[in-house]
């Protein structure tokens, strides 16, 4: 049976995408949710089981193998069970699906930090920073590419890497109640 270490979903978009991926492989999964930044969390984070990742989650661990990093487990949950589960059939479809994931997972850091995910609260609108609105202009480019290349790279049932991303995305425009969430839900 995995054991999944994550902070909490609601705070921790990198958490969730863990999260989901090892429920949608179907396979058992014990889930622990650490506190994350309190006054233990230093100590705890030097701790055996955060090994390798120095205390970045989600962490899957199978037995002894130890995977971290959202996207890395889905890679590895997709090596186990099957890449369909995760990508897109199509060979040309799926490639662009990984990199807009990757892309999307590693980047638009100015979105991260002045939009923060908190799915439990809705923000006061405000005005966003040059940055931010052109991340979020790369962000509906690529949606747009995708759409006009393949129509849909959603997998019917499924939630593959990609279309986390883009519902992450949302979510955090949707709490800080952005003007943009009109013109990406034309995109969706």
């Amino acid at each position: 049976m995995f054991k999944l270490i994550i902070g909490n979903r609601a705070y921790s978009s990198w958490s969730m995408r863990g999260w989901l991926a090892v429920k949608q492989s179907g396979e058992e999964f014990e889930e622990y949710v650490v506190p994350m930044f309190d006054e233990d969390w230093e100590k705890r984070r030097e701790g055996d089981e955060f090994a390798p990742s120095l205390g970045k989650v989600p962490i899957l661990w199978d037995g002894e193998c130890v995977v971290w990093d959202s996207l890395a487990i889905i890679e590895f949950l997709a090596d186990r069970n099957g890449r369909d589960l995760y990508w897109p059939e199509d060979e040309t479809a799926r490639g662009m699906a990984r990199s807009m994931a990757a892309e999307m997972h590693s980047g638009f850091s100015n979105l991260r930090r002045e939009l923060p995910m908190n799915v439990r609260k809705s923000f006061q609108p405000h005005d966003l920073t040059q940055p931010v609105k052109e991340e979020i202009d790369r962000i509906m480019q690529l949606w747009a590419q995708a759409r006009a290349r393949f129509g849909n790279l959603r997998i019917e049932g499924q939630h593959p890497p990609e279309t986390c991303q883009r519902v992450f995305c949302m979510s955090r425009l949707q709490q800080h109640q952005s003007e943009i969430v009109v013109r990406l839900n034309h995109v969706r």
